[in-house]
């Protein structure tokens, strides 16, 4: 869970959560946590909304959490609920 959490307003990025994540007597991480509308070439979809992420924020790591509401579910066989795990970054 997102602990010391706060909601705030960037320009870039609309309303994005900070917060820390971690167990008791480990390092906590920090943590920036937003949305971003569905179509990852819309004007606020993915490929948009992480790369004003990663120019304001400047993370050392980006996980993205959603869906693959693309893919065709006739090859692939997936159904609603599946964990889908990339096989190469680009």
């Amino acid at each position: 869970y997102l602990k010391n959490a706060f909601k705030s307003y960037l320009k870039n990025l609309g309303y994005v959560y900070f917060g820390n994540m971690g167990e008791n007597g480990d390092v906590p991480l920090k943590v920036a946590l937003m949305t971003c509308s569905e179509g990852s070439s819309a004007p606020d979809g993915s490929l948009v909304t992480v790369k004003n992420a990663v120019l304001e924020l400047r993370p050392k790591a980006v996980f993205y959490v959603g869906c693959c509401g693309g893919l065709n579910p006739e090859v692939t066989k997936l159904q609603l609920g599946d964990v889908v795990v990339s096989s190469k970054l680009t």
